[in-house]
Formats: C-alpha cells, sequence, structure tokens
C-alpha cells in the first residue's frame, strides 16, 4: 500500500516554511523492518521511519524489543505505530540537526491512546534528561490530561512549565493534536478547539534529539499509535496551521471544530 503523502492535490506541508519532520504512516515507502526492507506485512516492527521533510530527520530504533509495531487498521481504516506494543516499551529517535533549531515551534500529529496507564506518557518531544537537554514536549500525565512542557532557556535542570489542559484523553479515540510555542505561551489544540496555553517567555533550544514514544532511556512511554507527525522550526500562521489540521482532518476522518 502506498498512498500519497498528502491528502489531495490542494496541500503539501512543505508548502509551509520551516518544515523540519514529516512522518505518515500510510507511507510504506518510508517504514522499514529489521533488514531494512520496505515494510508490506500488518504487524511488522518498524527499525526506522524515515522523514519526508527533506531534511533527513530519520527516526530509528537499534533495539529490535524496543520497536514499535505497524499496523494496518487502526486509526478510521488507515494504519499507524502501535508504541508500547505487548509488554515491551518502544520509542523511536532522530538525531538533532540544524533543521531542529528553534526560538518558535509547531507540532502536529494524529494520535491514539490504548489505555489509562496512570503514569506520564511521553507522545513527543526533545526531551533528554540525560545532561539536562530538556526543550518541549507533550506528555499525557497521571490524571490522564494533556500536558504541554517547556524549559525556560537556559535550562539548568529545574522545574518546567506547563501547558495543561482540564479536559482527558479519552481512550481508542483518534485525535489531531497540535502543541506550538509563538515565543511568549506553550498551546494545546485538540481537533481544532484550544484545551490548554501557558505563558513561557523562552523556550530552550538545545542538541537534544527528537523522541516519538517516550523520552530518553525509553522513560515514560506512551502506550498508543501515531498515525502522522509534523514538526516546524517556526510558527506557521493561523491560516497555515488550519490548512495543516484541515489537511489531517481530511485524511485521517477525524471531525475537527
Amino acid at each position: 500500500m502506498s498512498l500519497p503523502l498528502w491528502s489531495d492535490d490542494t496541500f503539501n506541508p512543505g508548502s509551509i516554511a520551516g518544515l523540519m519532520i514529516s512522518l505518515d504512516a500510510r507511507q510504506t515507502s518510508t517504514l522499514l523492518d529489521t533488514s531494512d526492507a520496505i515494510i508490506s506485512v500488518d504487524n511488522t516492527a518498524v527499525k526506522t521511519w524515515n522523514d519526508t521533510s527533506g531534511n533527513a530527520n530519520h527516526f530509528t530504533q537499534g533495539t529490535a524489543n524496543n520497536r514499535p509495531v505497524w499496523l494496518t487498521n487502526v486509526i478510521n481504516g488507515l494504519p499507524a505505530l502501535s508504541f508500547f506494543p505487548g509488554a515491551n516499551v518502544s520509542n523511536l529517535t532522530a538525531t538533532d540537526s540544524a533543521s531542529m533549531n528553534y526560538t518558535q515551534f509547531y507540532t502536529a500529529g494524529v494520535v491514539v491512546r490504548k489505555e489509562v496507564k496512570v503514569a506520564n506518557e511521553r507522545i513527543w518531544g526533545k526531551w533528554t534528561v540525560t545532561g539536562n537537554l530538556r526543550e518541549h514536549s507533550l506528555v499525557v500525565n497521571f490524571s490522564d490530561v494533556f500536558v504541554g512542557m517547556g524549559m525556560v532557556s537556559p535550562d539548568s535542570g529545574g522545574a518546567a512549565t506547563l501547558a495543561t489542559s482540564a479536559s482527558t484523553f479519552a481512550i481508542n479515540t483518534p485525535a489531531i493534536i497540535e502543541f506550538w510555542y509563538d515565543g511568549s505561551a506553550l498551546f494545546i489544540f485538540r481537533n481544532g478547539t484550544q484545551i490548554a496555553t501557558q505563558a513561557l517567555a523562552s523556550i530552550n533550544n538545545s542538541t537534544g534529539n527528537y523522541m516519538l514514544g517516550s523520552r530518553d532511556g525509553l522513560a515514560e512511554p506512551f502506550e498508543g499509535y501515531i498515525g502522522a507527525f509534523r514538526a516546524w522550526n517556526v510558527l506557521p500562521t493561523a491560516s497555515q496551521r488550519l490548512a495543516n489540521r484541515q489537511d489531517l482532518a481530511r485524511t485521517w476522518g477525524i471531525t475537527i471544530a
């Protein structure tokens, strides 16, 4: 199965300047198995998820037991990567690069949560505790609510600034989650509706790697599915964010506000 990188001819995420990461689980040509072959079979472990932004920010996992699994029918009939499959914690990591430098950022993903774990679950972010390379991260916390975390620059190992939602992350309900920083505040949107914001004067732009499914050391794993993930090293305009959101909604069959 090989589907276009975007849902129709009217939108291309690369048309918005600053795209640093673009991942789509529908594109089997970007997914490599343990033997570095293109994935074609359901329930296959993913060694590499190749970035199509043009920046070569590819996500990999070198340890076989810690790889997510590609499933063909997860989000409204479309495929996704299953993180924390079975009893094994999993994640994917992209090495920091020049394209990941930012003073503002915008991230958007299509995600589904499997079950309530009553624990912090890192969905995505640049959040390496070792060496104090904390930057930003999207989390589902102990209370099952979304938390957007940002570390004030420079990172001194102190407390992070948190944008915390009031509503919980429902189980087995596909959602488009957007998390961004505009230079003065963190924001989280779910399906086009703002659910959290918090002022933040500046943000740490360090050399930590980008991770999907956990933070460094496989800590605080996300037990859920990711169908698509896009990230920009600038903040797109409101109309550009809307275009991206609408594209994800059309593609993945999710209703947005």
